[in-house]
């Protein structure tokens, strides 16, 4: 009996150094399959600072987080920051983390802190957010396309905190800036139909044709949308928002 709960004990503890040592053992391959993926899809320029996984802190999940991720736009809003992160949290299947380059990553949940996004619309109606890679050589088929490759968001909780969100359209003349955004949202994105809970705090700035309506009023607004992913369809359900209290 002694002899077997020795045994059992060298099991459990090799198990237990072989958890903890995983997140340094593919650490780097994640962080080139992440790499490869974003650059891949988009026509910008993606970085990041640094990558750290943890199989503890989400467990049953893993944990994700990347450091000082930044996409950067190409012509015609070449140098422009897109999207930076200070830190961006994805917890994911475990299994995944054994994927190659050309396997999906199904994201179970999303936190980002502290980031900057600036979205611009030119005179000449182009969106910088539109970075999306076109393969001019796909041929239309009737039969159903596969996508398992890229990202898989079947989220059930995501959350911005304390970021900068502004908007441009210069054709319109219509600016939006929101300061210190929090906003939270509960739902799941794997179902064709279901209602997603949200919750926003944000500094609102808006102006057009050169009039400010709002000049940094604090807005709070809860609202539930209704999401039919199947047909992008969303519907403002019950909802309450304050300006200045």
């Amino acid at each position: 009996m002694k002899k077997f709960l020795k045994i059992l004990g060298v099991f459990l503890l090799a198990v237990v150094v072989l958890v903890a040592a995983a997140p340094f053992l593919f650490k780097d391959q994640i962080a080139t399959i992440i790499k490869n993926k974003l650059n891949g899809a988009l026509d910008a320029q993606v970085e990041f600072a640094d990558v750290d996984l943890s199989l503890f802190r989400a467990f049953p999940d893993a944990r994700l987080q990347i450091d000082g991720l930044s996409i950067i736009n190409k012509a015609p809003f070449e140098g422009d920051t897109l999207f930076y992160g200070k830190e961006v949290k994805l917890d994911l299947p475990v299994g995944d983390l054994f994927n190659d380059a050309s396997d999906p990553i199904h994201i179970n949940e999303l936190v980002i802190n502290d980031a900057i996004s600036r979205l611009k619309v030119n005179e000449d109606g182009k969106a910088s957010w539109d970075i999306a890679k076109v393969d001019s050589t796909a041929v239309v088929v009737e039969e159903p396309q596969d996508t398992t490759a890229g990202f898989s968001f079947d989220l059930n909780h995501y959350e911005i905190n304390n970021s900068d969100f502004s908007y441009e359209d210069v054709a319109t003349k219509n600016k939006l800036r929101l300061m210190k955004l929090t906003h939270s949202g509960n739902g799941d994105f794997s179902l064709d139909s279901s209602t997603l809970d949200t919750q926003t705090s944000a500094q609102v700035f808006y102006g057009m044709d050169d009039i400010e309506y709002l000049s940094g009023q604090q807005v709070e607004l809860d609202a539930d949308i209704l999401m039919d992913l199947a047909n992008q369809k969303f519907t403002l359900q019950e909802n309450e928002a304050l300006i200045n209290d």
